[in-house]
């Protein structure tokens, strides 16, 4: 952990003398699962850290719904350093509940680190139906990567900014 502070430092003083970077660089969020079952988080560099999650359903009236809840468990989360660091596949897992056309809204995760930091991954759902079968589609940015309707999965990418600093 240390080296890492000490490389991070010398990453960020050469970007200042070489001025071909920002302080400011992307977190990466791959998400891959449906509804009921495991979203995963990945492909990036592994961080080990104890973290609360509360992933919140927020109406149209801007009343807040607790969906799902994991207290103070230790999981991994991922970042990635984009065109920077090429890692291994991994996998932040979290499991939500089954969800229906009602829960069509925004959602978001908070992330809280062992340090007291806080970061909220934040995304968009808009479930429709049609009988008895559901799709869901889910958003970030508008933006949905990839759809699969005959295997109920999809892909979607959640850029994020983050100060350099904050990252360690």
């Amino acid at each position: 952990m240390y080296l890492q502070n000490i490389l991070l430092i010398s990453f960020f003083f050469f970007c200042l003398l070489a001025e071909k970077c920002t302080a400011s660089q992307k977190q990466e969020y791959l998400i891959q699962g449906s509804s009921g079952q495991d979203i995963i988080l990945g492909h990036g560099l592994e961080v080990n850290s104890t973290v609360e999650i509360a992933w919140e359903f927020v109406t149209k009236d801007g009343k807040e719904l607790v969906v799902a809840k994991a207290n103070r468990q230790n999981v991994k989360v991922y970042t990635k350093f984009l065109d920077r660091v090429i890692v291994n596949n991994t996998h932040f897992l979290l499991t939500i509940k089954n969800l229906t056309y009602q829960d069509t809204g925004t959602y978001i995760g908070r992330l809280t680190y062992e340090s007291g930091e806080i970061q909220s991954v934040s995304y968009k759902i808009s479930i429709r139906g049609k009988d008895s079968y559901i799709l869901n589609t889910f958003l970030c940015s508008s933006k949905v990567i990839k759809y699969d309707r005959v295997y109920k999965h999809f892909t979607y990418l959640c850029m994020k900014r983050f100060a350099l600093s904050a990252i360690t």
